[in-house]
């Protein structure tokens, strides 16, 4: 069991993920809504090759799992792309589908834009 706490600090963390903001780009900014704060986590996989039994290195399961809004999450849509073409992103689908149900639910829009976390390189 997650505290309420940790809960909302991670919530919190993964909302970097889907900022674009000068020198702080999350690797899925592209599942950004404007006037919500979205929280949500990329992925990749390699699969495996049949004919070698190894993983493939042109074979991959592109993710993209996240909450709208972050801060009250009232949606969780996760998404798995089957080997896409090379540079598919499964983030821009999530923006769509999270717009839609954003408009289709009447969720109320935020004057100001979520807060900035500082992203580090390791």
């Amino acid at each position: 069991m997650v505290s309420p706490e940790t809960a909302a600090t991670l919530r919190t963390m993964l909302t970097a993920v889907t900022q674009d903001v000068r020198g702080q780009r999350g690797t899925g900014h592209a599942a950004a809504v404007p006037g919500y704060a979205v929280a949500g986590k990329t992925g990749t996989a390699q699969q495996v090759d049949p004919a070698c039994s190894c993983y493939s290195s042109q074979l991959h399961w592109i993710n993209f799992a996240g909450m709208l809004p972050a801060d009250d999450p009232r949606y969780v849509i996760a998404i798995m792309l089957d080997a896409p073409d090379p540079g598919t992103s499964a983030a821009p689908l999530f923006h769509d589908i999270a717009t839609y149900l954003a408009q289709r639910e009447r969720l109320p829009v935020s004057d100001q834009p979520p807060p900035v976390q500082t992203l580090q390189l390791p």
